[in-house]
């Protein structure tokens, strides 16, 4: 019995190995915090930058650039292309976006929830960029991928491991003149 005494009170007084044991304990804790930390930071990153373009991009409908483009498929890129180029990081990738943009006889007519359907894509994909002065809606859609299962798990809404991030405007187009408008 004096033996088992003496070796676990010799055992219990050992200190040599209690930092790498406690960092051991804590390290793994520390290591997903930072991870979640940093994978937060990047999608909060990329709604900002996706928010700030499409907001850059719908003046370029408020004022009528879009609107002048006769061929519909050309205004469709042209409202991409504006978008694109107002992503400085290329946190977001311009080929998953994906947006509609429809006119509205009033403010209060504008729905801002996003309807998707089982593939994740846009239920309705209408590009009617409206004419002056009419009331448009403009709603961008993008699912950032998750990067790290943990984060996915707690943050992703889509399939994929993905997180759904969207943009909408509402706003009343000026009182531009087409180049066939007579005053």
């Amino acid at each position: 019995m004096n033996l088992i005494r003496r070796r676990s009170y010799s055992f219990v007084q050992d200190k040599s190995g209690t930092a790498a044991i406690e960092f051991a304990l804590v390290a793994v804790p520390f290591i997903m915090i930072v991870v979640a930390i940093l994978e937060l930071s990047v999608m909060f990153a990329a709604n900002s930058i996706m928010l700030g373009a499409t907001q850059d991009a719908v003046r370029a409908v408020r004022t009528g650039q879009v609107q002048v483009i006769s061929d519909p498929d050309e205004a469709e890129d042209f409202f991409r292309e504006q978008i694109c180029n107002h992503i400085p990081i290329k946190l977001v990738d311009c080929n998953a976006i994906q947006f509609t943009v429809e006119v509205l006889d009033a403010f209060s007519e504008a729905n801002t929830t996003a309807e998707v359907d089982d593939d994740g894509d846009l239920a309705s994909d209408d590009i009617d960029f409206g004419d002056a002065e009419d009331v448009v809606m403009v709603r961008v859609l993008y699912y950032h991928p998750m990067l790290t299962p943990l984060m996915g798990a707690i943050l992703s809404d889509s399939p994929g491991n993905r997180k759904l991030m969207t943009a909408t405007f509402v706003f009343q187009t000026e009182p531009y003149l087409l180049d066939d408008d007579v005053i």
